[in-house]
């Protein structure tokens, strides 16, 4: 890829960047994600969308007692009025009891995006920050890039691999980091010679 295709790519991906608005919505856990000791609780995975529960509401079914996000049930009592785990009907929706929130807020979860850990009460303030980092744009998959807005450019001028320079010899891309492997032929050499000529004139 030359220099130009890069610059246009670049240029491309960085219309493409906005900041995501966060909300229960777009907030989502998988269990999978958890990073505490022991095993993730599976009474805390939400009968709906199978993700942690967010918010999490609680049928008031005896047998039943299991949970889900605000979100989901509102969703899911818009179409059937019964309890997506027992079936029974839903006659009221409980919150979580203090006890099961003091766990629930003190698991670890990390963030697939980012790769740091968080906890289930600090979550929505994690994703509101997280949301606004990025990665390379031409994913390059450099370790530790993970960026702000305006700290891409410069890790596309100073440091991304996908990025090739120009040699100061023969004015040929090369790719970053090993220029000093480059060889410059006799032709390119000639032309760049020319080039400097013309200006001279």
């Amino acid at each position: 890829m030359n220099f130009t295709a890069v610059t246009t790519e670049i240029d491309n991906a960085m219309k493409e960047i906005v900041f995501a608005e966060v909300d229960e919505k777009t907030m989502k856990i998988a269990p999978e994600d958890f990073a505490g000791e022991g095993q993730f609780d599976e009474h805390f995975r939400c009968q709906v969308c199978t993700d942690v529960v967010f918010d999490p509401k609680q049928c008031s079914a005896g047998k039943c007692q299991k949970l889900v996000c605000d979100t989901c049930i509102t969703d899911w009592l818009g179409k059937k009025d019964t309890c997506p785990n027992c079936s029974e009907k839903f006659e009221a929706v409980r919150n979580l009891s203090r006890f099961e929130l003091n766990i629930l807020n003190a698991y670890k979860f990390k963030c697939v995006k980012c790769k740091d850990t968080y906890t289930y009460a600090g979550a929505k303030d994690h994703f509101k920050e997280c949301s606004k980092m990025f990665g390379c744009p031409l994913e390059c998959d450099k370790e530790d890039t993970f960026l702000e807005k305006e700290d891409i450019l410069d890790h596309l001028n100073d440091m991304c691999p996908k990025v090739p320079v120009n040699c100061n010899m023969c004015e040929k891309d090369t790719e970053r980091g090993k220029q000093n492997d480059h060889k410059c032929s006799s032709d390119d050499l000639l032309v760049k010679n020319a080039k400097l000529q013309d200006e001279k004139k």
